[in-house]
C-alpha cells in the first residue's frame, strides 16, 4: 500500500488584558460620593450593592441613564440620544418610595476594577505535538487514517487591577503584571477513520458502467462507488481550575464521537448521496444549564447575591445589632456558626464565585441521522438537500447539587431571627415549637410594618421556583431526549447560472438561486403540575410548552464581470434574507409554567443585503 506520514509541533503564546469602565457620578461635593471616595471604594465598584458594605446608597456604581425623546415641532423625532461627555452634569435621582434624593453631579467614565485584570486578563501558552498517518491498501479499496496529538496548556491570570489615588484611572504599572506560578492542563486527542470500498473496480460492474444504459448503468455506478465509512475521535478542552459546591476540583471537558456512514455516487459523478449516523458524548460540561442551578442554589446562603432574605447578610445584621461589642472577626465567626459552614469554606466559596471558577458539570449525549444529496444537474445548475434527525440526552446532571441541598436544607429551614419572638407557638405560619421568626419563610414580627423582609419573595419561594422546579425536571428527563432540541430539520439549496440558457453578454454572467430551511418545533418550558389559580410549585416534564415549527426562505441574484480592462474581477450580489417575513416581530423563547411567554427574541424582518467583492 501507500503510506503518508505527517508530524507537527506548535507553540502559541496568547496574552489578553481587559480593563472595564462604567459611567458613574463623580462630584465629591455630594456627601455619599465623598464618603465612598474617602473609603477608597472605586466610583464604579459593584460591591457597594451588598448590604455588608456600609457605604450608602447601595448600587453606587450602577447608574441608569434615562433619556426622554419626543416629536420635534411639526415632525417626527429627528435625532437620537447620545452619551454624556466626560464632565457633563446631570440630575441624579436615587432612593426609594417616600425618600427620593435629587443630586446634581458630574458624570465620567471611571474604571471598574471588578471588570479589569484578575480573571478577565490571562496569559495562555499552548504546546502541541502530534502526527497523522494515512494508508491506502488493496488498490484503494481500503483507506485508513490515524491521528494523535498531545496538548499542554499553561495559564495564569493578572492580579486584581488597582487604581491611581484619585480613583479615576488604572495604575497600569501595578496592574499590567502576571501572577506567579502556572496552572497546567494537558490531554491527548486521538482519531481513527476507515473507508472501505469493497466493490471498486469489479470487472462486471465496470462493463455495465461503461457499456450499459438506463437503470442498469445507474445501479452499477452506485454500487461500484459504494463507500462504507467509520470514524472515531476523542478530544478534551483544556480549562482553567474550577471547583464544585464542595470545593472539589472539576475535571476538563472531554468528548467522544463515533460516525458510521455510507456514501455513493452515480450519473458520472453528478449525483452523490451520503448517509451518516452519529453519536457524540460530551463529558463534564461546565457551562450547561446545571451550572446555572449551582449558582442559584447559593442564593439562600447569600454567597453570590444580596437578596433581602439571604442567610449571610441577615445573620450579620442581627449578630452585629445584638452584640455591639463584637469585633469584625468575632462577627464573622458567629455568622459562620449560624450558617453551619466553616469560615474557610465561606471564604473559599466567595473567592471562587468572584473569580468565576465555581460550577457544576453534566454530560450530554447527541445522536442522530443525516441524509445529504447533491446533484449537479448540468454545468449551470446545482441542487443540494439534507435532512437531519437529532436527539440530545442529559446524563449525570445535578448529583453534586442535590448533595449540597441535602446538607444545607436542615440549616436553611430552621434558622430563626433572634430579634423577635412569636406571639405563640405555631403562630404566623411558624412550625409548632418555634420561638423566633424563620428566615426561610421570610416571616417577621409585629415590630415591622410589613410581614416579611421584602414583601415579594423568600428563600423558600426562590428555592422552589429556581432550584427545586428545574432540578426536578432534570431528574425526570435523565436519559430521555430533551424536547428543547429540535428533533428534525431540513435544507434545500439551488443555484442556476443563466449561461445555461443564454449567450447574452450580460445575462450569461448572472446567477440566481435560493434556499429553503425548515426546523421542527422546540420546547420553551414546561407546564406546571398545578394549574392556575393554584400556586405552581413543580413542573411537569411530560407536558412541554412548544414553540411552532419554522420555515425560512432566502433568495439571491449575483453578477460577475471584469473591470479596468479585464484586470480586476468583480462580483456583485443581492441577497434577500427571510423572504417570508413582512415586518418581523417577537417570538417567545421561554414560557411561564402556565404557558404565558416569559422571554422573547426579535425576529428580523425581510433583509436586503448588497455585497461587492474584487479580485486584484
Amino acid at each position: 500500500g501507500t503510506q503518508q506520514l505527517l508530524g507537527y509541533s506548535e507553540y502559541k503564546d496568547q496574552q489578553n488584558r481587559q480593563y472595564a469602565y462604567r459611567h458613574t457620578p463623580t462630584s465629591l461635593s455630594i456627601p455619599w460620593i465623598k464618603a465612598q471616595y474617602d473609603a477608597g471604594v472605586p466610583f464604579a465598584s459593584r460591591t457597594t450593592s451588598n448590604t455588608r458594605y456600609a457605604i450608602a446608597p447601595g448600587n453606587v456604581g450602577r447608574m441608569f441613564e434615562q433619556y426622554y425623546v419626543g416629536s420635534t415641532a411639526g415632525g417626527p423625532v429627528q435625532y437620537g440620544p447620545s452619551n454624556f461627555p466626560d464632565g457633563a452634569t446631570l440630575p441624579l435621582v436615587w432612593g426609594d418610595a417616600g425618600n427620593w434624593r435629587y443630586d446634581r453631579t458630574a458624570v465620567a467614565f471611571t474604571p471598574s476594577p471588578d471588570g479589569g485584570g484578575s480573571q478577565s486578563s490571562q496569559q495562555l501558552i499552548i504546546k502541541t505535538q502530534g502526527g497523522v498517518v494515512q494508508s491506502t491498501f488493496l488498490e484503494g479499496r481500503l483507506v485508513t487514517t490515524f491521528g494523535r496529538r498531545q496538548d499542554k496548556v499553561f495559564s495564569h491570570n493578572a492580579p486584581f487591577a488597582t487604581l491611581t489615588p484619585d480613583l479615576l484611572s488604572y495604575d497600569k504599572a501595578a496592574s499590567d503584571q502576571w501572577l506567579p506560578g502556572w496552572r497546567m492542563a494537558q490531554g491527548k486527542t486521538k482519531t481513527a477513520s476507515v473507508v472501505v470500498r469493497p466493490l471498486r473496480d469489479l470487472k462486471f460492474l465496470q462493463a455495465q458502467t461503461s457499456g450499459g444504459s438506463g437503470i442498469g448503468r445507474f445501479l452499477a455506478e452506485a454500487v461500484s462507488s459504494l463507500s462504507l465509512t467509520y470514524n472515531q475521535s476523542d478530544n478534551f478542552i483544556p480549562q482553567g481550575p474550577a471547583v464544585d459546591l464542595f470545593l472539589r476540583p472539576l475535571p476538563n471537558q472531554t468528548g467522544k464521537t463515533v460516525d458510521k456512514g455510507i456514501w455513493m455516487s452515480a450519473l458520472e459523478g453528478k449525483l452523490s448521496i451520503r448517509y451518516n449516523h452519529f453519536e457524540t458524548n460530551q463529558i463534564n460540561i461546565r457551562n450547561g444549564d446545571i451550572a446555572t442551578i449551582a449558582q442559584r442554589v447559593l442564593r439562600a446562603d447569600g454567597l453570590n447575591a444580596a437578596d433581602a432574605w439571604n442567610l449571610q447578610d441577615r445573620s450579620t445584621e442581627w449578630i452585629t445589632q445584638l452584640n455591639p461589642t463584637f469585633t469584625p472577626a468575632q462577627i464573622k465567626t458567629a455568622v459562620a456558626k449560624t450558617m453551619g459552614l466553616p469560615e474557610a469554606t465561606i471564604d473559599a466559596l466567595e473567592s471562587n464565585i468572584a473569580a468565576g471558577t465555581l460550577s457544576a458539570t453534566q454530560d450530554y449525549v447527541s445522536k442522530g441521522h443525516e441524509l445529504e444529496i447533491n446533484l449537479n444537474a448540468s454545468r449551470a445548475w446545482t441542487v443540494s438537500a439534507s435532512v437531519t434527525q437529532t436527539a440530545a440526552i442529559n446524563k449525570h446532571a445535578g448529583g453534586t447539587i442535590e448533595d449540597w441541598i441535602a446538607t444545607r436544607l436542615p440549616i436553611w429551614t430552621t434558622v430563626e431571627d433572634p430579634r423577635f419572638t412569636a406571639a405563640s407557638p405555631g403562630a404566623a405560619g411558624l412550625p409548632v415549637g418555634a420561638t423566633g421568626h424563620l428566615l426561610w419563610r421570610n416571616i417577621l414580627g409585629p415590630a415591622f410594618s410589613t410581614s416579611n423582609y421584602n414583601g415579594t419573595n423568600s428563600a423558600a419561594t426562590n428555592y422552589t421556583t429556581f432550584v427545586e422546579g428545574p432540578l426536578a425536571v432534570y431528574r425526570q428527563l435523565e436519559g430521555r431526549p430533551r424536547p428543547q432540541i429540535r428533533k428534525y430539520s431540513a435544507k434545500f439549496n439551488t443555484r442556476y447560472q443563466l449561461s445555461g440558457i443564454t449567450d447574452h453578454r450580460i445575462l450569461k454572467n448572472v446567477n440566481v438561486g435560493g434556499s429553503l430551511r425548515w426546523q421542527d418545533k422546540a420546547a420553551i418550558g414546561f407546564y406546571g403540575v398545578q394549574s392556575l389559580p393554584a400556586t405552581i410549585t413543580a413542573l411537569n416534564p411530560n407536558r412541554p410548552i412548544y414553540t411552532p415549527a419554522e420555515t425560512f426562505a432566502d433568495l439571491f441574484v449575483g453578477y460577475t464581470t471584469k473591470l479596468f480592462s479585464d484586470r480586476v474581477r468583480a462580483r456583485f450580489q443581492l441577497n434577500v434574507k427571510n423572504v417570508q417575513e413582512n415586518g418581523g416581530g417577537l417570538k417567545a423563547t421561554q414560557a411561564f409554567p402556565d404557558g404565558t411567554p416569559l422571554a422573547y427574541r426579535i425576529v428580523d424582518p425581510r433583509q436586503f443585503i448588497l455585497s461587492a467583492s474584487f479580485d486584484l
